[in-house]
C-alpha cells in the first residue's frame, strides 16, 4: 500500500461525511482493478476515523458455485464458514485466497481491524446479502460505476443499483487515480 500525494489528505466533504463511522464496507478482488482500489480506499478511510473494515470479495461471485467449503454439500465442514459472516484467516489460506490474507495484513499494518466476506452472487445481487450480514456498515466505498463496462452493466454493477440498495449509508467513490469523492446521488438527497 503506497500512499501518493493524491491520497495524503481526505477532501473536506469526505472527511465530514465519514466522521464517526464505525464500520466501512467495500468490494475487493483478486486483481489490481477498480474493486481492489475501493478496498485500499476503505482501509484508508477506516484508518482515518478509527473504524473497522469489512471487504466483500467480488471475484468469488458465481451463478453456479459457492466460494465456501461449508455450503450444504461439504462432507467435513465443521468450523468452516458458510457465508453468514466473515471468513477467518486460516480458512482463507485453506481456500487458496492469499490475496485476501495479504489485504488483511495491509490493513493491520496501518492499525485497521479488517474482515473478509466472500460474495456469492454475480453483480449487484451480492450487495443486499453483504449489507444484511454486516448491518452495522455505515460507510460504503466503491468504484465509479456511473459509466459501467458492458460486463458490469449486464450483471447490474451500476451506480443506481448500488444507491437503491445502500439505504441511508454514506457512499464514497474511490477513483483509480486515488481521489475520493462523496457520492451525491439521488438516494442521498
Amino acid at each position: 500500500m503506497s500512499e501518493s500525494d493524491s491520497e495524503s489528505a481526505l477532501p473536506a466533504d469526505v472527511a465530514t461525511a465519514i466522521e464517526g463511522a464505525r464500520l466501512v464496507g467495500a468490494p475487493t478482488s483478486d486483481r489490481d482493478d477498480e474493486w481492489s482500489t475501493a478496498a485500499r480506499a476503505a482501509i484508508r478511510i477506516a484508518g482515518e476515523v478509527g473504524a473497522r473494515v469489512v471487504l466483500a470479495d467480488v471475484s468469488t461471485r458465481s451463478w453456479l458455485t459457492t466460494p465456501y467449503l461449508a455450503g450444504g454439500v461439504g462432507a467435513d465442514s465443521e468450523g468452516l464458514s458458510s457465508g453468514e459472516g466473515p471468513v477467518g484467516r486460516a480458512e482463507l489460506e485453506l481456500l487458496g485466497r492469499q490475496y485476501l490474507v495479504t489485504q488483511l495484513d495491509e490493513a493491520a499494518a496501518v492499525g485497521v481491524e479488517a474482515e473478509v466476506w466472500l460474495a456469492t452472487k454475480p453483480g449487484i445481487r451480492s450487495l443486499p446479502l453483504f449489507l444484511e450480514r454486516f448491518p452495522d456498515i455505515d460507510v460504503l466505498v466503491g468504484p465509479p460505476l456511473d459509466s459501467p463496462s458492458m460486463g458490469q452493466w449486464l450483471v447490474g454493477d451500476r451506480i443506481d443499483g448500488v444507491r437503491s440498495r445502500a439505504g441511508g449509508r454514506t457512499m464514497i467513490v474511490a477513483h483509480p487515480d486515488g481521489r475520493l469523492t462523496l457520492d451525491h446521488g439521488e438516494s442521498h438527497g
